[in-house]
């Protein structure tokens, strides 16, 4: 029963705090302090203001009192995720910054490939580091294998890919000279071949 009770009040409470409710109460009570007599077609209601005028004045305060705590609290909330979020962001940003040549070359297939979604070994050592870091996600576990190494689906987080370049990629700034061309496709990692090279067979 007391478990009942306290669900019952917690829900109650929840309600009472909505500021939807909270506001219209604050504006409820403001009318009945403060609107002018006259204009009330209601003979009793200069009673009603004497007789209820305190009690709906505290309710006024404490519609109000809790609005402001509730708005103290969102600002807080607000301010926190936003340092939160930029924190990580510059966590991604530094992180992009001191990539690893392997890494770097992982990151590439997605612009080679024109493609956001591509097909990586889960377990290989750089593509946990890249995952593990919040530069890359699985999107998709998949029932293929390369050398008996699982397959998935993986795309570019939506913050890492706001720091993303060709050049931090090491792209040759020339473009895609046939020398440029042959140079990037050397650098590919072998998975990566392999696993397009079969797709490309297989039609997939």
């Amino acid at each position: 029963m007391s478990s009942f009770m306290y669900v019952l009040f917690s829900k109650i409470f929840d309600i009472l705090k909505s500021p939807k409710l909270l506001i219209w109460v604050a504006l409820t009570s403001v009318l009945f302090l403060y609107i002018p007599v006259s204009i009330v077609p209601y003979s009793e209601y200069q009673n009603l203001k004497n007789q209820y005028g305190i009690w709906v004045l505290l309710i006024l305060i404490s519609s109000i009192s809790m609005l402001t705590i509730e708005a103290v609290i969102y600002l807080y909330n607000h301010v926190k995720k936003i340092s939160n979020l930029n924190r990580y962001k510059k966590r991604i940003r530094d992180r992009l910054e001191s990539l690893s040549e392997d890494e770097k070359a992982i990151l590439r297939e997605f612009i080679i490939q024109d493609r956001n979604l591509i097909k990586l070994p889960i377990d290989n050592a750089n593509v946990s580091s890249l995952l593990d870091a919040g530069i890359i996600k699985l999107s998709k576990r998949l029932f293929e294998f390369h050398h008996g190494r699982s397959l998935g689906l993986f795309s570019l987080t939506e913050t890492a890919s706001l720091f993303i370049s060709q050049e931090l990629l090491s792209f040759p700034q020339e473009g895609p000279t046939p020398e440029n061309i042959e140079k990037i496709q050397k650098l590919r990692p072998r998975f990566a071949v392999e696993i397009e090279h079969k797709d490309r067979i297989w039609n997939l």
